[in-house]
């Protein structure tokens, strides 16, 4: 976040390092795509392989049926054969012979060979008959066809140093000297049911946005918010959003572990580096939100309080409240609240929140004391904004004054 004083520095050294920064690359972002959709079915995709093989796995210990095996009894003349209790009479074995026959010799020229045992002949004498070896009938076996699997091909990118610093303070949990999201979030997150985040990922906000997740560290267990939308102000080209432009890049995650949510966050902060303007597209921003999640009762809006809205114009097509965090580690500014921010919530119903203070723009009076950084602010009924005062402490009010 700049200061008053050191805007015209850094803007300059903005334009005069063109040289220097990375190169940005679209593809980037494709491919990171691919491996955020691949990582969420992943799991599913495991357990089902895992429950199919489970499944196999039983069904092979199952003892397998087998048909009872005929019992052969020799009488006096003929061959008698002895099925099964099931099954009622006997079968001679001169119809037994011819029907296994036809189910088993292959070729039709050979002669069948003669019954095992003893078979009358046609005059009636008795004879003892040749064994000839019975060619069972070959079956073919049916070939099964099993679609080979590929895995997509995964890509890496090392990081980079101001990637590694996003990663250390994401997964560790870490909320740093300034917790205003951690404590905004804490004081009010129960009153803002189904509600989304929508995060400024632009210059220095990376430690606002880890916020998040070390609060969801410590609620683990509540459901209140429903996803994540980080925004950049740049389009899928990398260039800054303009009017009647591209829209701006937007990133959605649903995680609420840093470590899934990690890619996510790494790639807005990678579509952020052409970034040089104050201005952010933040109403742009929270219209994506509310289309991407259509539930959504709240709004929660993290925001930068030294950039401005580029985007008033679309504000009336917004019906949902905003919820207004305003990060600010500078003090000093002349005005407590962006007033461009100071609008959104007001119009939508919403409310701004401080480390110390919650705000609802329509129950503001002229004792109302707010504080940013180390300055405290009034709010003056006459300008309809919040003027800064020289108290060095919260003012008390007595007998109709502020002491």
């Amino acid at each position: 976040m700049n200061s008053t004083d050191d805007k015209p520095l850094h803007d300059w050294v903005r334009q005069s390092l063109d040289d220097y920064k990375p190169v940005y690359n679209p593809e980037d972002w494709r491919r990171l795509r691919g491996q955020i959709r691949w990582r969420r079915w992943r799991t599913g995709l495991l357990a089902g392989c895992l429950l199919l093989m489970g499944i196999g796995y039983l069904i092979s210990l199952l003892p397998a049926k087998k048909p009872p095996i005929p019992r052969v009894a020799r009488q006096s003349g003929t061959l008698k054969v002895v099925c099964s209790p099931g099954r009622a009479g006997q079968i001679s074995a001169k119809r037994t012979y011819l029907k296994r026959q036809l189910t088993h010799v292959i070729s039709t020229n050979t002669a069948p060979p003669s019954i095992p045992g003893l078979m009358e002949d046609a005059v009636g004498h008795e004879r003892t008959a040749t064994r000839q070896p019975v060619v069972a009938q070959v079956r073919p076996i049916l070939s099964v066809i099993q679609s080979v699997w590929r895995w997509p091909v995964v890509t890496f990118r090392t990081l980079s140093p101001f990637e590694l610093t996003i990663e250390k303070k994401l997964v560790s949990g870490a909320i740093g000297p300034d917790s205003t999201v951690f404590a905004a979030l804490t004081r009010n997150l129960r009153r803002w049911p189904n509600a989304v985040v929508v995060c400024d990922l632009t210059t220095s906000m990376d430690p606002f946005a880890a916020q998040i997740y070390a609060w969801f560290r410590h609620n683990s267990k509540s459901p209140q918010i429903q996803g994540t939308v980080f925004y950049t102000d740049c389009d899928s080209l990398g260039q800054e959003t303009r009017p009647g432009g591209p829209a701006g890049m937007f990133f959605v995650t649903r995680e609420r572990d840093p470590h899934r949510a990690l890619p996510t966050l790494l790639a807005a902060a990678r579509n952020t580096l052409n970034n040089s303007l104050n201005a952010e597209n933040v109403v742009e921003a929270l219209q994506f939100a509310h289309r991407e999640f259509p539930e959504a009762q709240h709004l929660i809006l993290i925001a930068d309080n030294g950039s401005g809205v580029k985007d008033m114009a679309l504000l009336a097509n917004l019906n949902v409240p905003v919820h207004v965090i305003s990060c600010d580690t500078q003090s000093g500014h002349d005005y407590a609240f962006e007033p461009g921010q100071f609008q959104i919530a007001q119009q939508t119903n919403g409310s701004l929140h401080t480390l110390d203070d919650d705000v609802d723009p329509g129950q503001l009076t002229n004792s109302t004391f707010i504080r940013v950084g180390t300055t405290y602010y009034r709010y003056a009924t006459r300008k309809g904004r919040f003027v800064k005062t020289s108290f060095q402490h919260r003012p008390v009010r007595v007998l109709g004054m502020n002491l």
